[in-house]
Order: C-alpha cells, then structure tokens, then sequence
C-alpha cells in the first residue's frame, strides 16, 4: 500500500569459450504504491477493473438481481444491467470529485508523472472519485455481470462504453444510432461517469456528444 525502495542482488553465470565468469550487481529498485500509475499509455487502467473482487461482484450481482425478480422487460438486457447500476452507484451517495492532488485533466498530459488510481472497491467505500476512479469502478460492474467494456479517452478526460449488441441485433433499432458507437460488427454505448446526478440518459447523452 505504500511506496518503498529495495534492494535486489543479480547474479550472472556465463561461458565464453569453455570459460565460466561470474557476475554480481545489486542494484536498488523503487517500488510504488498499488495506486500508481503513470499515463504514456491508456490501456493501463484495465489492470484496475477488478471485476472477480468479491465487493464488487456482490454489488453488481444484488444489483442486476432486481431486474429479473421484476420480470421481463421488452429491452436490450446489456442497457438495462447498464441503467440499474448507474442509478445504484447514485442511490449509495457516490460522487465525482476532482482529485486536487492528482488531477486526470493535468496529469495524463504529463506521461511521466505518478497518478493514483482507486479500485472499485474504493471507490464503493469512499463513495467519491475522479473521472478515472468512476469509469474503472462502472466497468468492473457491467464486467461482474458478463457485459463487456472499453475505455474512452479524449483531452484531458476519460470515460466509458459498454458492449450494447452486434450489429444485427433486432433489439437496437430502438437506439439513435448516432448516439452509439460502432467498431468491427459491435454497437456500443458510451456513458459519461462523471455524471451521476440526473440519470443515465443524462449520462449517456453527454457521452454521445463527446
């Protein structure tokens, strides 16, 4: 949980011509903390999805649990897994909160620089994250329950999108296309985290835009 600095001994057994050498090196190793992160490269803040973490899987799993006690209901079953947990994570009190320490809007332009990111099970216990807390915490939800997930970047920010169908499924002419996003046969939806307050179509609507 903290950062520390290590030492580490290597050594090296080698032959040149018959001959054996050996060669003994220690060197010092800084370890940082299980939150860092540095951005030169997006991909990294899926290593925080956690979605077989206990904590997650039994909010995700409670959650979506409440659809089907309901009955059937005639919609895409990734959209509705999708409202049900954004409308949870706001019925818990969570929050957007701009990390004044580690901004995303700053830091991911500065590829060298350290940033702390929270695991969903964080994020659930302080009820409050910045866009890059709340899009990691929504995609390890959908993730524990089967729906698959990508990150989106743009300057200065990042949010998320969710696998709504492919594209034949008779289910999504329901959707304004131009609010979707299509890649390799796939429609997905993106959704803007960061908007809790106001409802997922608000969400969502937000996201189409960017």
């Amino acid at each position: 949980s903290e950062g520390t600095i290590a030492s580490a001994k290597i050594d090296l057994d080698y032959t040149i011509k018959g001959k054996s050498f050996n060669r003994e090196y220690i060197e010092s190793l800084r370890l940082h903390n299980r939150n860092a992160v540095t951005w030169d490269d997006d991909r990294k803040a899926a290593a925080f999805v956690t979605a077989k973490d206990p904590v997650v899987l039994k909010f995700a799993k409670n959650t979506v649990g409440v659809i089907k006690e309901s009955g059937p209901i005639p919609l895409n079953d990734n959209f509705l897994k999708a409202i049900s947990l954004h409308t949870a994570v706001g019925l818990v009190g969570t929050s957007y909160v701009i990390d004044p320490a580690t901004p995303y809007k700053e830091l991911s332009q500065q590829q060298s620089v350290l940033d702390y990111l929270q695991f969903p099970r964080q994020t659930l216990e302080y009820r409050a994250g910045d866009c890059d807390d709340l899009s990691i915490l929504y995609c390890a939800l959908l993730e524990a329950t089967g729906v698959e997930t990508a990150f989106i970047t743009v300057p200065g920010h990042i949010f998320m999108a969710f696998y709504l169908g492919s594209t034949d499924d008779p289910s999504l002419k329901t959707f304004d296309s131009r609010e979707l996003i299509f890649r390799d046969e796939k429609a997905w939806l993106p959704v803007e985290t960061t908007a809790i307050d106001g409802g997922f179509l608000r969400a969502w609507q937000i996201a189409a835009k960017q």
